[in-house]
């Protein structure tokens, strides 16, 4: 498995919790706490921010896993990537995992980007396995797509084909670059894919 990072070595303690900070039963996503001998205290000099990263002693990643069968970690993206699209809070993956199931698809990123209305909108950014001159028959394709498999208020507003996704040194994918771009793209926007 992919997002497996492994299980946690003692004494390292780990708490997957819920919005509320309670903790998820197992196999289920939230934020993934963790406490150590030796851990920092806080942020020198930055006490509201340290308030914020530790809760008794536990750290907030920020990141978001589930534990799976056989104990081991699984990542599914960070708190920050959460889109809150008018009235709804959502994240990330459930619509890059269902983009990446069509055909047509190699790999998918999806970010917020700002609306007037809504607060956020969302934008997901494509790899296809053959490219051309059908980037509309395509994105109207893969938006029925997604139709079909998730709710109304996480189908993209847009689906922009591009030939590579931008990434770390580590192989994460760098969503701010694919934010800035989508927001170059909008100030100018033709209504074309990459």
């Amino acid at each position: 498995n992919p997002s497996a990072v492994g299980i946690p070595v003692a004494p390292t303690e780990l708490r997957i919790v819920d919005e509320h900070d309670v903790d998820a039963p197992p196999g289920d996503e939230g934020e993934i706490l963790m406490r150590a001998e030796g851990q920092m205290l806080g942020y020198f000099g930055r006490e509201e921010e340290s308030k914020l990263s530790i809760s008794e002693g536990w750290i907030r990643t920020g990141d978001r896993g589930y534990v799976d069968p056989d104990g081991l970690l699984n990542l599914s993206g960070r708190n920050k990537e959460r889109i809150n699209r008018g009235a709804f809070k959502f994240f990330p993956n459930e619509i890059e995992s269902v983009l990446e199931e069509h055909p047509l698809v190699v790999e998918a990123a999806v970010i917020g980007v700002p609306h007037a209305e809504l607060g956020q909108d969302v934008v997901s950014f494509v790899v296809l396995r053959e490219s051309g001159d059908k980037a509309d028959r395509d994105e109207a394709e893969l938006k029925e797509f997604c139709r079909e498999r998730l709710a109304r208020h996480k189908i993209p507003a847009r689906i922009i084909v591009i030939e590579r996704l931008p990434r770390g040194d580590y192989g994460k994918v760098k969503k701010t670059e694919l934010l800035q771009q989508f927001l170059a793209m909008s100030s100018v926007d033709t209504g074309s894919a990459l």
